[in-house]
């Protein structure tokens, strides 16, 4: 058999073990670099509800304190949404200010345990904002599936992410 042939015949066999160990070796190391990224998108999902209520919250602190206005925080669990109302002559309206106004979802993600001054359970409505920094005490929590994010709003300063269960 001459050269040519030879290396004809060896091409038609197919891949050598080397080369298929060296592709599954290249596949198995980009598998390990993409997993982690694509991770479970609920978990990603409590944590950004649970930041952007915090920086929500603390903005309308800092409204209220700014307004010399009663601010109320409405939350309503069974809607999954959450609100926020300014005191204007006497009674509380809805918030125009950007990015206050409206309602804030919370797609996919249940809100539990809620607290209210340590009365667990405690209605959806009337966590209030006082111009003078004091504020109704809260804890609440978001979750979905196995993946749970704590917020946490004591009676005086800012409202914190709480990792505590």
């Amino acid at each position: 058999m001459d050269p040519v042939s030879a290396r004809r015949h060896a091409a038609a066999r197919g891949f050598t073990l080397l080369e298929v160990l060296v592709a599954v070796v290249i596949l198995a190391v980009l598998a390990g670099l993409v997993t982690p990224m694509l991770g479970d998108g609920r978990a990603r999902a409590v944590s950004d509800a649970g930041e952007r209520f915090v920086a929500l919250l603390n903005q309308a602190r800092e409204e209220s304190v700014l307004s010399g206005r009663w601010w109320r925080l409405d939350i309503d669990p069974a809607a999954g949404v959450y609100r926020f109302a300014e005191r204007i002559d006497g009674a509380f309206a809805p918030v125009t200010l950007e990015p206050l106004a409206g309602d804030h979802a919370l797609a996919g993600i249940a809100v539990q345990d809620l607290a209210v001054n340590g009365e667990a359970g405690a209605g959806a409505e009337g966590i209030v904002l006082l111009p003078s920094g004091e504020q109704d005490a809260l804890r609440v929590a978001f979750v979905a599936g196995p993946f749970r994010q704590a917020v946490v709003l004591p009676p005086f300063g800012a409202a914190r992410l709480d990792d505590a269960p």
